[in-house]
């Protein structure tokens, strides 16, 4: 074997090395999905069927983020319900929930697929329900 084409190869092994820490550090820093981290990951209508009962909108409203749903969960009976929220590290928080003036964490609620679909316990939303756990998905139109 040439001994400068053997040289040249145990220079490029640093070069590769580097460049392979430089491609992990960028993958790593990007966001995969390019999604915020704030209440805006929320905006928009979800649903969980095909009901009008079963929709969620988030919306930003005289300058708070709001949830806007019909409460009775029953598309022929409107009960127009609002919660201001917030949405920080993944967090869902309600206002007001289950009593006071701060923001609650709400535990339930999970990501199936970040910013596209969510789980979320169904008393959060409708009170009526207390007496059985009911998890919802819901799934961005």
């Amino acid at each position: 074997m040439d001994w400068r084409l053997s040289n040249k190869k145990s220079e490029m092994k640093p070069l590769i090395f580097l460049l392979l820490i430089i491609g992990s550090i960028t993958l790593s820093r990007c966001d995969k999905n390019n999604l915020p981290d704030n209440e805006s990951i929320l905006y928009g209508t979800w649903v969980k069927g095909n009901r009008t009962g079963d929709t969620l909108t988030f919306v930003k409203k005289d300058g708070k983020n709001m949830i806007l749903y019909n409460m009775s969960n029953n598309p022929l009976f409107h009960a127009p319900s609002e919660l201001e929220y917030s949405y920080r590290n993944g967090k869902l928080s309600l206002k007001g929930f289950p009593a006071g003036p701060d923001f609650s964490p709400i535990d339930s609620f999970k990501w199936k697929r970040v910013g596209n679909e969510f789980d979320i316990e169904g008393t959060l939303l409708f009170p009526f329900l207390a007496l059985s756990t009911v998890t919802y998905t819901y799934k961005k139109i």
